[in-house]
């Protein structure tokens, strides 16, 4: 996941000194600055959501490792809770 984040920063990266380079260009570069905006764009989306995957697919196993440790805890407590019943 660190890995995704700091792709994430390059590409906001890129694209904000593409935006600064469009601002500055000759009419003649500007459809290919902005072709690579769009791209980078892009990119950006997809990378944004291979991170949120990345954080819910986290999510989901820091859940199901706090379910586990609810079931070994009452497996542990098991004789205590049959000495309680009888």
């Amino acid at each position: 996941m660190a890995e995704a984040k700091k792709q994430k920063e390059k590409i906001q990266s890129a694209i904000a000194t593409q935006v600064k380079n469009l601002r500055e260009a000759d009419e003649n570069i500007k459809w290919y600055i902005q072709e690579d905006i769009t791209a980078l764009s892009d990119e950006l989306s997809q990378t944004e959501r291979l991170i949120s995957k990345l954080e819910q697919a986290h999510q989901g196993q820091q859940d199901m490792m706090k379910g586990l440790s609810e079931v070994k805890k009452t497996l542990l407590n098991f004789n205590s809770l049959v000495t309680d019943c009888t």
